[in-house]
């Protein structure tokens, strides 16, 4: 299968070992949209019986399959081998013309058969799932979909967040957001991430991202309006999605398709002075009431391409601030080395925080530490032999 650019976007094959030819097609108009189907002709390898067919999809997306299921025959879906929860041998009391819809992931062998039974098909349709976070492996620059707010940095203020090097996954860049432990609230520290379009009430959507905290700790996934205009306090209106639990160690969270709660139906909030439009994943971080930086990589939020085409971009329209950060300069009595880890390593040993809050992440040159969080401690301390002739700090300036 092709898309409207050329680009092959699924393969199928017919048969157990994908050699087989596909049987004559019959005129048939008895699924909408279809006009004929073929007929398996059971030859499948040493399999008794039983019609084989394989899509391997190139992106996400969901599935749509046509078939022709005799009465009484088991029929499933296989992802690489294992069978989908809701087509594990599933019957019908009739011969059944239609349709079943799956959700398929990219580059994984889909296996759909009716063992003992020639399954009839007449073919599969594709809607590709569409990521519509900007700079969501946080490599680039663009922070149009990502927000903060920390205690550290006064009550309800919204920043930008701040992209370092070195703290994602594979040593790759993300965003930390840093709690202090003392919040009086768990949404007094909060990470934003602010979809570029208003979701209505009932769209599928699904949302996957890496993280892992420096301490372990729970977290609430909300919808809301714009950052901090809470509408509702689960994300899915027909499922339950896992739990987002912080550990030490990275992990990947992966919703599955949800849908977007009615509860997001447009109207006038009764919470504070605005609608209640999805278009805010809020996490509500302050849970474990110990200072935790928290680290977030290679956020996604997918919504099948049929629904993005009928989206219009929505803007944010709060006064957000750059994140506020201050560069430390200093000088020791030799050479100016510094080194954020090991304190063996030159003159200088620099961390930033205190205690598992450590931010070894903020770009550190001969003499100079930069982009060190407002709020946060700054702890240098000379080698033996050595002292400190002069330190300085001074903010950041605006870009």
């Amino acid at each position: 299968m092709k898309n409207a650019a050329n680009d092959v976007v699924a393969t199928i094959t017919y048969g157990e070992s994908g050699g087989n030819n596909f049987s004559a097609a019959k005129k048939d108009t008895q699924v909408e949209g279809f006009s004929a189907y073929t007929d398996g002709n059971g030859t499948n390898g040493n399999k008794p019986g039983g019609t084989f067919y394989t899509i391997t999809p190139k992106v996400n997306a969901t599935i749509t399959v046509a078939v022709v299921l005799n009465a009484d025959k088991a029929f499933y879906i296989l992802e690489d081998g294992t069978a989908l929860a809701n087509y594990n041998g599933i019957t019908v009391s009739s011969k059944y013309y239609g349709t079943y819809e799956f959700d398929a992931k990219a580059n994984k062998a889909y296996k759909f058969y009716c063992p003992g039974s020639k399954l009839g098909f007449y073919g599969f349709t594709m809607d590709p799932w569409t990521d519509i976070i900007v700079n969501g492996d946080m490599e680039g620059t663009d922070l149009q979909c990502f927000f903060v707010k920390e205690n550290a940095l006064g009550s309800g203020n919204l920043y930008y967040a701040k992209i370092s090097d070195g703290i994602g996954v594979d040593d790759s860049r993300a965003i930390a957001v840093l709690s202090t432990g003392n919040e009086g609230e768990t949404w007094d520290t909060q990470f934003f991430v602010r979809l570029p379009y208003e979701l209505p009430a009932g769209t599928p959507y699904k949302v996957s991202f890496d993280y892992k905290a420096d301490n372990a700790s729970a977290c609430d996934l909300q919808c809301q309006n714009e950052p901090s205009e809470y509408i509702i306090y689960y994300l899915s209106g027909t499922t339950t999605p896992p739990a987002c639990n912080f550990t030490t160690g990275w992990q990947t969270y992966e919703s599955g398709e949800m849908t977007v709660p009615t509860e997001c139906d447009g109207l006038q909030s009764t919470q504070g002075d605005w609608l209640n439009n999805f278009q805010t994943i809020s996490f509500s971080l302050a849970k474990n009431g110990t200072a935790t930086r928290y680290i977030i990589d290679n956020v996604k939020v997918e919504i099948p391409a049929s629904v993005l085409s009928g989206l219009t971009q929505s803007a944010i329209t709060k006064e957000i601030a750059q994140y506020p950060t201050f560069n430390v300069t200093f000088n020791a009595a030799n050479a100016n080395t510094i080194d954020a880890t090991d304190a063996s390593k030159g003159t200088v040993s620099v961390k930033v925080g205190t205690g598992a809050a450590v931010d070894k992440t903020s770009a550190i040159t001969e003499g100079k530490l930069e982009g060190v969080k407002m709020g946060s401690e700054v702890e240098m301390t000379a080698k033996e032999g050595y002292k400190f002739r002069k330190v300085e700090v001074k903010k950041t300036p605006k870009p």
